[in-house]
């Protein structure tokens, strides 16, 4: 990111936080049975979607992967990022930071809910 002059603490906060709260949330599902914990976890997943999409494709939602602008069909993590990037776009970059960050904060707070709940409770979000 220096290259563009920006820097992702914003980010890396947000990851760390969410990291926390994954080992949570998975210690709170691994009794569930297998179906109930695929259900749940595809139900999260929804959550990295943003309805904007990404900058010139607005048809990807998705913030963590996606296909890369420059790529083809390969994938990228963090595309919005990585997209601002390559075009040295440091205006894109903050904004891009900015909400990946916002949503992997989103995320955290999902599963810190999520992982507060019983095991029944869990099994009627499944």
């Amino acid at each position: 990111l220096s290259n563009v002059g920006v820097t992702s603490d914003t980010l890396g906060h947000a990851i760390q936080r969410f990291q926390k709260e994954a080992d949570r949330f998975f210690h709170a599902i691994e009794s569930l049975p297998a179906s109930c914990a695929n259900a749940i976890l595809a139900k999260f997943e929804r959550v990295f979607l943003d309805p904007i999409g990404l900058p010139r494709r607005k048809w990807f939602k998705h913030i963590l992967q996606a296909p890369g602008f420059y790529l083809g069909y390969a994938a990228e993590v963090f595309p919005g990022i990585q997209q601002a990037i390559t075009e040295k776009n440091r205006s894109l970059a903050l904004q891009e930071i900015q909400r990946a960050a916002d949503i992997v904060q989103a995320a955290s707070r999902e599963l810190a809910k999520i992982a507060a709940c019983s095991g029944e409770e869990l099994m009627a979000v499944a």
